[in-house]
């Protein structure tokens, strides 16, 4: 019976660059960071009410109103997280492989999650998308286009 390294040995090495494993770690830290933000904003929400009713956006507003705009908020930014981490892990596993477009869509994904997150979003979920930024970065790297390349 092989040990666990003479079987790792065996099969070979990952085939995938450094580059990109680590920008694919960063893309999945990124949806979690995110998804992270929106369980908390979900979580402190009537702090957010609070403030807003004692510093009303508009002089018309009454608590019930701010409180459901503050829920809807809340909401949105969940669901979006939840199906922007579902995208990234997709499609982070196909880039793996060097599906090229993959790596377009994952741009995609980021860049709108971005926009989301810059309307709705909190500072916490800005720090995740910086994240997200980075890791697409890396797979635009001019180390790693040959491995989207040739596939």
């Amino acid at each position: 019976m092989p040990t666990a390294a003479e079987a790792k040995a065996a099969q070979g090495t990952d085939p995938t660059p450094r580059p990109v494993q680590t920008a694919i770690g960063m893309l999945f830290a990124s949806g979690a960071v995110c998804l992270i933000a929106g369980i908390l904003v979900l979580l402190f929400r009537q702090a957010q009410i609070d403030y807003q009713v004692q510093h009303p956006p508009a002089p018309n507003l009454t608590r019930d109103d701010i409180a459901g705009n503050v829920t809807i908020q809340a909401v949105l930014l969940i669901i979006a997280a939840v199906v922007n981490a579902a995208f990234i892990w997709l499609f982070g596993i196909k880039v793996r492989i060097g599906d090229k477009r993959s790596r377009t869509r994952l741009t995609v994904i980021v860049l709108l999650l971005g926009l989301f997150q810059f309307f709705f979003g909190s500072p916490i979920s800005a720090f995740g998308v910086l994240i997200g930024l980075i890791g697409l970065i890396m797979l635009f790297l001019p180390s790693v286009k040959s491995f989207f390349v040739k596939q």
